[in-house]
């Protein structure tokens, strides 16, 4: 009986340390998702360097561009980006005659086979250069970027369409909840 009470207290022990490092762990998740930086309305991008998903060199330019931009940042294992998937499509494609929309992703493993089976409307790029990535901070997903024709960002969103990041992505496209047209960007 007193082995088996040590036993008991011993697995208790180790229960509590490993859940004190399990807490510890979330605790630096946490605070590292708080110190995640929006890039700031206003700043100016120039260029991202970056690859096209079957590996080729491409540099995106938003100075002089033809049209606005809106720059997605999504990561296939991301499950905000997963659940965003379709608002993200019908963002684009009731905005495509207005804007140009380009996405980026943080990780190029099963990048090719991942956008034929999600069929995202626009070109998805990836292998961008760390320095770009710190510039620009582009490191959290899904992230909304819109971008004026002279590389000036107009707005920025972190997060999936949901609650009160959807609502402000809806005024910001003058579009209600059921999806009505987009305004004109203002350029």
């Amino acid at each position: 009986m007193k082995t088996i009470d040590k036993t008991m207290a011993g697995l208790l022990a180790l229960s509590i340390l490993l859940n004190l490092a399990l807490a510890f762990k979330v605790h630096s998740l946490r605070a590292a998702v708080t110190r995640t930086e929006l890039i700031a309305v206003g700043a100016k991008i120039g260029e991202i360097r970056v690859r096209t998903s079957a590996g080729a060199p491409v540099t995106l330019s938003f100075d002089h561009a033809p049209r606005s931009t809106v720059l997605y940042i999504l990561s296939r294992t991301c499950t905000w980006s997963a659940r965003n998937l379709a608002s993200i499509k019908n963002l684009a494609g009731l905005g495509a005659s207005q804007y140009r929309f380009r996405g980026i992703s943080l990780r190029s493993e099963g990048l090719s086979e991942y956008l034929a089976a999600a069929g995202y409307p626009f070109e998805v790029y990836t292998d961008v250069r760390d320095d770009d990535l710190r510039k620009y901070h582009l490191g959290s997903t899904p992230e909304t970027i819109v971008v004026d024709r002279g590389g000036k960002v107009v707005k920025a969103w972190i997060g999936a369409y949901q609650d009160s990041v959807k609502d402000d992505v809806d005024r910001f496209f003058g579009r209600p909840s059921d999806s009505a047209a987009l305004r004109r960007p203002k350029n």
